[in-house]
């Protein structure tokens, strides 16, 4: 169950797009989860409550007790 070496060769040009997507996505979630002051803060008050379900779960269970109460 072993590839070839050349295999490897294409992976970071395949890889690399993925990549920068995810690391965007990540970037624009946390401006949405940090930005706007007071104003900002009402707005995620005002709309969490609305979400799905499956939004406001932890997508991993925490392994920590101490950040199961965060």
């Amino acid at each position: 169950n072993s590839l070839a070496p050349h295999v490897l060769d294409t992976y970071e040009q395949e890889r690399k797009p993925h990549a920068r997507s995810m690391i965007r996505l990540a970037l624009g979630i946390g401006r949405c989860m940090t930005s706007g002051g007071e104003l900002g803060n009402a707005r995620r008050r005002s709309a969490l409550p609305s979400s799905p379900p499956e939004v406001m779960q932890r997508p991993i269970p925490s392994a920590s007790r101490i950040m199961e109460r965060a």
